[in-house]
């Protein structure tokens, strides 16, 4: 039996671990590559009902990733070529969290800036504070606002300024999904795929590729706003576009394993802010939106969840751990 020293080796930068550790046959190319192929039925439906015109946008934006993955490693003189593959994700799905009839240049400048700063400057996958493709999401609502759904400038006013949301309970209306504006669901191309994400992600249920720690207490929010609407509305409706950005959010988004919380607890508890946050947010300014600014606002405060859930290491306590960080 090994000591405890055998186990577990000083460094400069903490704690190093040196197994044992669990492996899978399952390669990180082939989860990448799941992620591709379960957004096929997504991609045609989107073409079917926009025209042939959506496959420039789709391809500027993975092309500009690769691209940029590409030109990165060349000037660092590295390679992660195992990793391109998720590059071409982030190029992907990028698009959807975007307005259908923003131009090409707008969504390859978003796609680099996804993976640059959303990715790469954070020393690489699994190190960044928020997921890749809401960082190019951010930059091209901050940067191009009006190109891309004026959502900033559209929703701090509601935030800030609009309706109390006691104000709102009062009236009744803050749990209806159907007082959500309908204009802001054309603002994301995913709204208009309605329900043919009910295929992406049964083929990620089945191929096992989902993290349901996060999606299910994400959804678990969307069902209680739909009984709390019931109950005090006496009507609940359904629609395709809204439930489509909600599927999107919990299942795609939030979801995303290198930007989210390492432990079950973490994600359980990122997963539940997430879906608190987007209901709070939405309610309080109808939009749907919300739920990509509820993710990015949640992912900041990852590194601290980490830091309350990540179990300490048999054998080590956490004076020890801080003490051999400093």
């Amino acid at each position: 039996m090994p000591s405890h020293h055998d186990r577990v080796s000083h460094s400069k930068e903490g704690w190093a671990l040196s197994g044992p550790f669990l492996h899978s046959k399952t390669g990180i190319n082939e989860i990448w590559a799941d992620l591709l192929i379960s957004f096929i039925p997504v991609v045609a439906y989107s073409i079917y009902l926009l025209g042939s015109g959506l496959i420039l946008n789709i391809l500027a934006s993975m092309v500009s990733a690769l691209l940029a993955e590409f030109a990165w490693e060349r000037i660092l003189n590295k390679s992660e070529r195992t990793l391109w593959l998720n590059a071409a994700v982030y190029g992907l799905i990028l698009p959807f969290a975007l307005p259908a009839g923003i131009a090409p240049w707008l969504i390859a400048l978003g796609a680099v800036f996804s993976v640059i700063f959303g990715k790469l400057m954070l020393k690489g996958l699994g190190r960044g504070l928020v997921n890749p493709v809401l960082a190019g999401w951010a930059f091209l609502q901050i940067v191009f606002p009006f190109a891309s759904g004026a959502f900033f400038k559209t929703i701090l006013p509601g935030i800030f300024s609009g309706p109390a949301l006691k104000a709102k309970f009062l009236a009744g209306n803050i749990l209806s999904l159907a007082s959500v504006r309908p204009e802001v669901t054309a603002s994301s191309l995913i709204g208009i795929t309605s329900y043919s994400l009910i295929f992406t992600i049964l083929y990620l249920f089945f191929r096992r590729r989902l993290e349901l720690s996060i999606s299910i207490p994400y959804i678990a929010f969307l069902f209680i706003w739909f009984i709390a609407a019931f109950a005090i509305n006496g009507t609940i409706t359904f629609p395709g576009p809204i439930v489509a950005i909600a599927v999107f959010s919990a299942f795609i988004l939030a979801a995303d394993s290198p930007s989210s919380p390492s432990s079950k607890k973490g994600k359980l508890i990122f997963g539940s802010g997430c879906g608190a946050l987007s209901f709070l947010l939405a309610a309080k300014t109808g939009d749907v939106r919300c739920f990509y600014l509820a993710i990015v606002l949640m992912g900041l405060a990852v590194p601290l969840i980490d830091k309350m859930s990540v179990p300490v290491p048999f054998g080590i306590n956490r004076t020890d751990s801080k003490s051999a960080k400093s």
